[in-house]
């Protein structure tokens, strides 16, 4: 994202600055935003039309496989029982040409990314020190379309930045949008503030990657559920604080 004009603005700063000298600021730093429900339909049906990529994966589009968790990137499901549809960074980086193949991708990818942004605008006109001087910070790992079987689901507590290794040592926040409603458990708990956030069609969620925010999936025993989920994370470039 990027603007002619300075952004957070001064008044930003200046009403945050005020409802924290005034002990009104949100410490959970947790909020909860929505999105339009027909691009969530609309990303289930993509999800349910694109095909797997066997190994070895060398689509520089997409993928789709079983989820795994860690820095090597390994499948474990007693901690994570997904399937994951990736979307490369390549499809909306304007030195690379998307083969027409695969721009219905890049599409529904610029679909979410514009409503998402819209999101983060929010999120940092709240906490405009997210950002800082000179600091700018944007998608910069693939972002993942998960589906979750009933019983499946990111079963165990984790954070985002558990490691000095990249990519994950340059995230900086999360977002996560729930594609459908499920009505039997199927949340998110974060152990820290005790708080659990439940799964509705369009809901978005932004909150910081490190071990404060540690957090898991909430498994229903019956109900399927999808996700859009991936990070913000700095730039190796500096410029005026902002978002690109």
């Amino acid at each position: 994202m990027s603007s002619e004009k300075p952004f957070p603005s001064e008044k930003d700063y200046e009403l945050a600055d005020k409802l924290a000298s005034e002990d009104k600021t949100d410490l959970s730093f947790i909020k909860e935003y929505t999105i339009n429900e027909e691009l969530c339909d609309d990303l289930i049906e993509f999800f349910h039309k694109t095909p797997s990529t066997p190994p070895p994966d060398e689509n520089p589009w997409y993928s789709k496989k079983a989820g795994a968790v860690g820095v090597q990137g390994q499948v474990i499901t007693r901690h994570k029982e997904s399937i994951d549809l990736g979307f490369s960074p390549f499809l909306f980086d304007s030195n690379t040409t998307v083969p027409q193949d695969y721009l219905h991708i890049k599409h529904i990818y610029d679909r979410y990314l514009f409503e998402l942004h819209k999101c983060t605008k929010k999120y940092v006109q709240e906490y405009p020190r997210v950002i800082g001087e000179r600091v700018t910070f944007d998608v910069r790992e693939p972002t993942n379309l998960q589906y979750y079987p009933a019983g499946g689901g990111f079963k165990t507590y984790h954070c985002e930045r558990s490691s000095e290794e990249p990519p994950q040592s340059s995230r900086l926040l999360v977002f996560m949008t729930y594609l459908n409603t499920v009505t039997d458990e199927g949340g998110t708990h974060f152990i820290h503030q005790n708080k659990t956030i439940n799964a509705v069609k369009g809901k978005t969620v932004i909150w910081p990657c490190d071990w404060p925010w540690t957090h898991k999936g909430i498994i229903s025993p019956t109900q399927e559920k999808y996700i859009m989920t991936g990070w913000y994370s700095f730039n190796k470039r500096t410029n005026t604080g902002r978002m690109n």
